[in-house]
């Protein structure tokens, strides 16, 4: 009889403990506009864990993390576990732009494409134009001031590059086709 009551006392213990949360944070409390973040937690409880992102609780395991969707605004998350409930914010910003300016790229025409015996190429300024295989051998090379034609010669069928650089050493590559 002794046995029983004492295996009631201690499972009725361990029912009655407490989940603490232990920790729970974001891991940038601000974050620029359409960026992720990361939310980590560990609970004591092992189960029962919810975390509300707003939308609706969804379970979670006791010790983890949530990656968020690119934010676009400020959100709230709360984490539950019956006996402690958390919340964490996540403040979005408006950032600079940090990535260099866009180099504006001349408007290039390259016709036709594929070319059996003329390609012409209508371009402003003077710039290198080439004509080169995927090993880079080059079969035609030419400094080129406004529209030019090239004519086939001895270039063989078969997939090329074109690449036209400018004054200011900008690239534009094309792939084209001699038939």
């Amino acid at each position: 009889m002794k046995k029983i009551v004492i295996f009631i006392a201690i499972f009725c213990m361990a029912q009655t403990a407490k989940a603490s949360i232990d920790s729970f944070y974001a891991k940038h409390d601000t974050v620029c506009y359409g960026n992720v973040d990361t939310v980590i937690w560990h609970t004591s409880h092992e189960v029962g864990v919810a975390l509300d992102d707003g939308i609706g609780p969804f379970p979670v395991f006791p010790n983890g993390y949530r990656i968020t969707t690119p934010l676009y605004s400020d959100i709230t998350y709360t984490l539950n576990t019956g006996d402690s409930i958390a919340t964490v914010t996540i403040t979005v910003i408006h950032c600079p732009a940090t990535s260099e300016p866009k180099i504006q790229k001349p408007e290039v025409k390259i016709y036709p494409n594929p070319f059996t015996e003329k390609l012409f190429i209508e371009n402003s300024g003077t710039y290198n134009v080439s004509i080169m295989d995927y090993s880079k051998k080059i079969f035609f090379s030419k400094k080129a001031f406004g529209n030019i034609i090239i004519d086939r010669g001895n270039i063989p069928s078969g997939n090329y590059l074109l690449e036209i650089t400018n004054n200011k050493n900008e690239n534009i590559l094309f792939k084209i086709f001699a038939k």
